[in-house]
């Protein structure tokens, strides 16, 4: 399978998304420091309604 010619690609972008005035990599050194996200199940996250402990 190959990938589909820009001119494809082009007809499939729709009007509304501008990418004009983007930055290429602008969160590149921050993304690969890596994340730090934590999740609680509902039932929990009454009992800490904050990250303060």
């Amino acid at each position: 399978m190959s990938k589909p010619a820009a001119k494809t690609a082009d007809k499939e972008m729709q009007p509304e998304y501008d990418f004009s005035a983007s930055v290429r990599g602008k969160h590149f050194r921050r993304y690969q420091r890596g994340t730090n996200v934590v999740v609680l199940e509902p039932d929990v996250a009454r009992f800490f309604p904050t990250p303060k402990p």
